[in-house]
């Protein structure tokens, strides 16, 4: 099966960031770049199975991921 390509919504983008720079901010640029490779991480598997989580209650195209008790993605 061909991987899906990841579409990122202005705001997805503008969430991650805002994400990747308060965990730089409070804990460090480590923290920072290990919580970007969990995302990018979960994302290549989300291309390759996009039913594995399930879909969004109010908009049925969009499925939702968690990636920590905090985050779903």
């Amino acid at each position: 099966m061909v991987p899906l390509p990841i579409r990122y919504s202005l705001r997805a983008q503008e969430e991650e960031l805002d994400l990747l720079e308060y965990i730089e901010t409070n804990f460090g640029t480590a923290k920072a770049r290990e919580v970007y490779e969990r995302i990018e991480k979960l994302l290549v598997e989300i291309a390759q199975l996009p039913k594995m989580n399930p879909e969004s209650i109010t908009v049925k195209v969009l499925r939702k991921c968690v990636l920590s008790k905090q985050t779903s993605i």
